[in-house]
């Protein structure tokens, strides 16, 4: 009837349109008809899915953008932050909420790639920490410090993975180089109770102390390659 046309969204109306294009008596309607419809239906499903799909990649090129302008303004800044560092703790401050820092927090612990049970002794615990964490560095033939670690809860262990993916193939110089402060400018302390803010400080020092042991080492032996325990 035409009150119902006339009522018919048009978004919908090229799709009906389309279905109508081969009359019921034509030959080879049925099979027709239905190719047609199938055609008529992605069609529309285009119509809705994308301009939402449009409007998600628009909002990750805005926030890739607001994590490279963060790059560039601290990387070398205020905070001393290696390149691999500044870019993952930019990426959580572009966030826009509390809830997806911390979400991309436990994110970043499905990152983290497993570290050697025969690593995990009582002299590459971190202290004060709530949970139990590990941390393990060990120094390339380059000069260049790797680290690996684990944790028993998984937000302590998406801290560990910001550092070890943060700090992984940096000079010894770099990683001393990094101020604490940096991880309030994240945004992910609001999220963190007191204990957890303690612990990831204490993460930091222990990476670095490991660090600083790599050095006396391979100074002490002569030769980075020889000198991979902390």
């Amino acid at each position: 009837s035409s009150s119902s046309s006339s009522s018919s969204s048009p978004l919908l109306a090229p799709v009906s349109a389309s279905i109508r294009l081969n009359p019921p008596n034509s030959s080879g309607s049925h099979a027709s008809n239905r190719s047609v419809a199938s055609l008529a239906l992605a069609a529309l499903a285009l119509i809705l899915v994308v301009p939402g799909a449009v409007r998600r990649r628009r909002m990750m090129r805005r926030h890739r953008g607001l994590a490279q302008r963060a790059v560039e303004n601290d990387g070398a800044g205020q905070h001393n932050l290696p390149p691999g560092l500044a870019s993952v703790s930019a990426a959580l401050e572009a966030l826009p909420s509390d809830r997806l820092r911390y979400q991309q927090l436990m994110a970043l612990a499905g990152k983290l790639p497993a570290m050697d049970p025969r690593l995990k002794v009582p002299a590459h615990r971190v202290p004060g920490c709530l949970s139990t964490v590990h941390v393990h560095a060990s120094l390339a033939p380059d000069g260049t410090v790797h680290f690996t670690g684990d944790s028993d809860a998984l937000i302590s262990k998406g801290l560990v993975a910001l550092l070890v993916i943060g700090l992984s193939g940096c000079t010894p110089a770099e990683i001393e180089a990094v101020k604490p402060d940096f991880i309030k400018d994240t945004g992910i302390t609001a999220s963190l109770t007191p204990g957890r803010n303690s612990g990831f400080l204490n993460m930091l020092k222990t990476m670095k102390r490991q660090t600083k042991n790599l050095v006396t080492q391979s100074i002490a032996c002569g030769s980075a390659c020889k000198c991979g325990d902390s």
